[in-house]
């Protein structure tokens, strides 16, 4: 498993919807990766900005910010806790 240093997070991007609110029904060749993510690890900050998300939230981001990882055939994104716009408790 990647372990992420400092002030970078590990991500697990959620699975974006096969239909749109209003019934459009949209082809993998359109899929993209969402802005919604799960977090699966943090690094452990720095001395002036200590790491302030945990593992488990779920958290927004920049679209297409960081870096795209697989690992043992699972997608990850590594990004910079700056580039989180917002999260939730869960």
């Amino acid at each position: 498993m990647i372990k992420p240093i400092r002030n970078k997070v590990l991500l697990k991007p959620m699975a974006m919807q096969d239909v749109t609110e209003s019934g459009i029904i949209v082809p993998d060749s359109f899929k993209k990766r969402g802005c919604q993510a799960k977090i699966v690890d943090v690094g452990t900050g720095t001395k002036n900005k200590p790491m302030e998300f945990k593992a488990g939230q779920t958290c927004w981001h920049i679209k297409d910010a960081g870096l795209e990882i697989e690992d043992d055939g699972e997608m990850y994104v590594l990004i910079d806790d700056y580039d989180i716009l917002g999260y939730t408790e869960n």
